[in-house]
């Protein structure tokens, strides 16, 4: 930045006592949001070096409501002094390009963190090896992508049509004028006229872009934010050189990667995490004579080897790293850092296939299964026997020893369908009489099947199941079938007495309205006699539906009469009544 605020970036070189260079922030040749990724010089013949510049910043060129980001690659010249009368202590070979480095699907990765170079012996194939990720995705949503760019590609493009812009329209379209020779921006010897350099003024833009090699990005991946890029080229068995890529994440993490198919195609060999605390990397540097690699990061600084062959404890697994670093010994029967002149009678190694199946199977080699997959002198990874009580819930853990193998499970020689796996591929078993036996994790990697984990689920019982030795299951979860069974048994009680009680009471109801106490009249049915009562006859009998008389509850065996209310009312023999003969008396 050429201000202490911040807002004028700036591209400047010192020429000791000579007139210092400069980019121009009024022509616009750099905006106020660069943020520069990398820079190198490339020599050339003669006086014909160029630095090259890597940056992204706000593509005014285009006509977004929001402001997008534009990676972009420029160029200055070595020998470039500036003008006489125009463009004075400024650069006059400054050009710049686009760069483009998005998905097949034409998502754009256009935000540009860090830059690494290869050399080559030819200058014209070194290759610029990209870190990107999106303006649209950020946090755990975010992405990252590897973009590689031919230094002949670029060239190319500066060589190229220019853009202009139109003064009234603000536009940016293609330039199709006359263009002298040589070409403004040129590393040329001589001096641009002033009629160049006015040019160059306006037309420092290019209008093609740079695409990366192979069209798309050599590395993808999801929910990976990168930061830093180191490049390493490294001999293989078969003499051909590989590029490995270390790949710094925000997180602490190192990713090991290399590349396959001319180039065309990535492999991730492994993942490290070098740092208790997550923070990002900052630095990262390959020495290749001492095989080291040093890490920087704001706590301090790490060595790091290149390559850790004793990890790979058998063939199969030296083989499926695909690390060029790495090869199979067959005196040793180790896997060892490659020698720099090994005999390739006593190597194994297949970097580009990575298949062990005909690496390491064929011939069979010492320790090695003939066809089965497996190495019998090296065991699972986790082998264990559980003897638990039934409606015990058990988990299984599947050791994930590679994130590139696709990992399944297997009971009695079949696929276990009735058990749940999580997402970290561990088998929840419930101990049952139909659960009992072996559990056996494989993964399939590269077409090669390989077991990492066996379990078997003894009867408690102590049935005998055909294997000697136990490890008593224990664990601290507690076992809740007992409890739930006797709270559920409660439960059901409980309910069943509710219903009984209002099922009881229910009937009572029923009983009390159907009972019939000293033949007692309803209410109801007393209110409509009493308004019948001048139609009731005397001689004790009702009316009822269809003119039958029947006795108004008179009991049997006797002559007397029933009043409305169900007495008996005796009747004298000389006409009176009972209680009228009381009270004479």
């Amino acid at each position: 930045m050429n201000n202490f605020k911040g807002n004028e970036p700036i591209i400047y070189r010192t020429l000791g006592s000579r007139t210092s260079l400069k980019t121009d922030a009024s022509l616009g040749w750099l905006h106020s949001d660069t943020s520069f990724a990398g820079s190198f010089y490339i020599p050339g013949p003669h006086s014909d070096g160029k630095v090259y510049f890597f940056f992204d910043e706000t593509g005014k060129e285009f006509e977004f409501f929001d402001k997008l980001m534009v990676p972009r690659v420029a160029r200055v010249c070595k020998n470039d002094v500036g003008g006489d009368k125009v463009l004075q202590k400024k650069w006059t070979t400054f050009l710049k390009a686009q760069l483009v480095c998005s998905h097949e699907d034409n998502f754009p990765f256009n935000v540009l963190h860090h830059v690494a170079l290869q050399n080559s012996p030819d200058p014209q194939h070194n290759i610029f090896f990209g870190v990107f990720s999106s303006q649209w995705q950020s946090g755990s949503s975010s992405s990252s992508a590897i973009c590689s760019f031919s230094l002949a590609d670029i060239e190319a493009v500066f060589n190229g049509n220019y853009k202009e812009q139109n003064k009234e329209s603000s536009k940016w379209t293609r330039y199709t004028g006359h263009v002298s020779n040589p070409r403004p921006g040129s590393c040329s010897s001589g001096k641009f006229s002033d009629t160049d350099l006015n040019f160059m003024k306006d037309h420092f833009l290019m209008d093609e872009k740079v695409f990366p090699v192979g069209k798309s990005p050599l590395l993808i991946q999801q929910k990976v934010s990168y930061t830093r890029i180191a490049i390493d080229s490294v001999p293989a068995l078969s003499g051909s050189n590989y590029t490995v890529m270390y790949l710094g994440t925000d997180r602490g993490a190192l990713h090991k990667v290399v590349l396959v198919k001319d180039g065309k195609e990535s492999h991730i060999i492994e993942e490290l995490h070098l740092l208790k605390e997550q923070e990002p990397i900052e630095t990262l540097l390959v020495v290749p004579n001492k095989k080291i690699l040093y890490v920087g990061t704001t706590a301090g600084i790490l060595q790091v080897p290149v390559a850790n062959c004793s990890v790979y404890r058998s063939c199969f697994e030296c083989i499926l790293s695909r690390d060029p670093y790495c090869a199979w010994n067959n005196a040793a029967n180790q896997c060892q850092s490659l020698p720099a002149n090994p005999n390739a009678a006593e190597w194994l190694q297949d970097v580009e296939m990575g298949n062990p199946n005909t690496t390491c199977l064929s011939p069979p080699l010492k320790g090695r299964g003939k066809g089965s997959g497996q190495d019998p002198d090296n065991p699972p990874l986790r082998a264990q026997n559980y003897t638990a009580p039934y409606n015990t819930i058990l988990k299984l853990e599947c050791p994930q020893m590679s994130s590139l193998a696709n990992y399944s499970w297997k009971s009695q020689g079949h696929i276990a369908g009735k058990q749940i796996v999580t997402s970290n591929d561990s088998l929840i078993v419930i101990v049952r009489t139909d659960t009992l036996g072996l559990y056996e994790c494989w993964a399939d990697e590269n077409g090669f099947k390989y077991k990492v984990a066996q379990y078997w689920v003894k009867d408690p019982n102590g049935a005998h199941d055909g294997m000697e030795g136990d490890i008593s299951f224990s664990t601290d979860e507690p076992d809740y079938y007992k409890p739930f069974v006797a709270v559920t048994v409660l439960l059901a009680l409980t309910l069943s007495g509710c219903v009984f009680l209002i099922l009881y009471s229910s009937l009572d109801r029923i009983k009390a309205n159907r009972k019939v106490q000293g033949c007692s009249t309803p209410e109801t049915e007393k209110l409509s006699a009493s308004k019948q009562q001048e139609n009731t006859p005397l001689n004790g009998f009702c009316q009822q539906a269809r003119n039958f008389a029947k006795p108004c509850c008179v009991p049997g065996g006797t002559d007397g009469k029933m009043d409305l209310d169900n007495n008996s009312v005796n009747l004298m023999p000389n006409g009176g009544t009972a209680a009228e003969a009381s009270s004479d008396v």
